[in-house]
């Protein structure tokens, strides 16, 4: 996951779970400092906010930790009298042995890393209209960028939706269209038009829909993800 947060350190999904791995073993001053930095990002996030008062308050930084619960409070639209810092996602873990930990979840944890998930990212999941798989947008929907739609149009769709002409002159598609640039120049959306106009289904995978701490996993996620999309 550290070299997850290396590669991309401006993604605060990573950065909240790197942090709350850390809470979970009881490594305080680690935990809090990711957490401040997601909070420089993103000051009103309500999970970084519980967090960092559950690190503060556990390195006995009662007035810092009392400052994020009444501003936890403030934002979850309720009143906190005490100012005891709100109860997380992640609590401190109790010190047990490994065999114990292999008895509750099946793994024997002396071969694999200390720091365990304290819950299921997919559990926090939702679906909103970016998460139909079914795409209603078309290449008329992305503003500008005509060069890149006529070729598109070229190399890519006219081959899709006439297959005679591609045996006539010998040529294949080879399997893939690669898509790159900068972030935020649109590639996700083209890709999502490119899938409206085939009528076919579009599933956008980032970094923490595979990426896992506990070998094997990620491989078993992405090929969960090909399988699904075979099916679909």
């Amino acid at each position: 996951m550290l070299v997850a947060l290396e590669q991309d350190p401006s993604n605060i999904e990573i950065r909240l779970h790197v942090a709350g791995l850390y809470l979970a073993e009881q490594a305080a001053e680690p935990a809090l400092t990711h957490y401040k930095r997601v909070l420089e990002v993103q000051p009103s996030h309500t999970g970084a906010l519980a967090g960092a008062a559950t690190a503060a308050e556990a390195l006995g930084q009662a007035t810092l930790a009392d400052g994020y619960s009444r501003l936890l409070a403030a934002l979850s639209g309720r009143s906190d009298d005490h100012g005891a810092a709100p109860k997380s996602n992640v609590e401190l873990a109790k010190p047990s042995t490994s065999a114990d930990r292999a008895g509750q979840t099946g793994r024997d944890e002396s071969v694999v890393p200390r720091l365990a998930v304290a819950s299921s990212a997919a559990d926090n999941v939702t679906v909103g209209p970016w998460d139909d798989p079914a795409p209603r947008v078309t290449l008329a929907d992305v503003g500008g960028m005509q060069e890149v739609k006529n070729r598109l149009e070229t190399a890519f769709l006219g081959p899709m939706r006439n297959p005679d002409l591609l045996r006539m002159y010998g040529k294949s598609l080879r399997g893939g269209l690669m898509l790159y640039g900068p972030p935020g120049c649109g590639k996700t959306f083209i890709a999502r038009a490119l899938a409206g106009e085939l009528g076919a289904n579009f599933y956008a995978i980032g970094l923490s829909d595979v990426l896992d701490m506990w070998l094997g996993e990620s491989e078993r996620k992405l090929h969960e993800i090909f399988e699904t999309a075979r099916r679909n």
